[in-house]
């Protein structure tokens, strides 16, 4: 299924304000996967994940009708309030539990020859330690925008943090990180 555009987001977020379970499911279809991912990365558990998931999308349907679109930029608007959601759910999760990390689960499912799974295996143990030993903020920005591949605006609105202060952290992080993994980096790239 191809993702929607932002004006196909805009009228199924219409569309789910006025309870129309097909615009919900395409809604979950749309979003669903890149929470997934946000959480695994935070919690680095495949159940944990999954519920945390569920949980956004039930107050997402709680709160839909409350949720007012902007004159601009619609779309991101939404992304980033569905994420806000999944931060502060986030945020709950940590509370509830009384730990900041977790250990890491190693069997990640890829369609990788098992060469493939090894190298991209280690490569991503590599970078996830690295995130884990980022400040909690940083591991925020870090997988919002390079994960989740957010802009700075909306990493900005889902953090309640400025433009600035998002890049500024985000420029903090990817230098913490190339001291953990041993490298130098071009400011520049960033």
């Amino acid at each position: 299924m191809e993702l929607p555009s932002d004006t196909e987001i805009v009228s199924l977020v219409r569309g789910a304000q006025s309870h129309d379970p097909l615009a919900f499911d395409r809604l979950y279809q749309h979003f669903a996967d890149p929470l997934y991912r946000y959480f695994y990365y935070r919690s680095s558990d495949q159940h944990v994940a999954e519920e945390l998931v569920s949980e956004v999308f039930l107050r997402m349907v709680e709160a839909i009708v409350q949720f007012k679109l902007p004159e601009r930029a619609q779309a991101r608007a939404f992304s980033a309030w569905v994420f806000r959601i999944a931060y502060t759910r986030l945020v709950d999760f940590y509370r509830q539990q009384k730990r900041q990390s977790v250990e890491l689960d190693e069997s990640i499912p890829a369609p990788y020859s098992a060469d493939e799974v090894v190298d991209r295996s280690l490569e991503h143990e590599e970078l996830r330690s690295a995130i884990r030993r980022l400040t909690p903020e940083q591991q925020q920005i870090v997988i919002l925008r390079f994960v989740e591949r957010l802009s700075t605006e909306e990493v900005a609105i889902i953090t309640g943090q400025t433009v600035g202060a998002v890049k500024a952290m985000q420029h903090r992080a990817l230098n913490a990180m190339a001291k953990i993994l041993g490298t130098t980096r071009n400011p520049r790239e960033a």
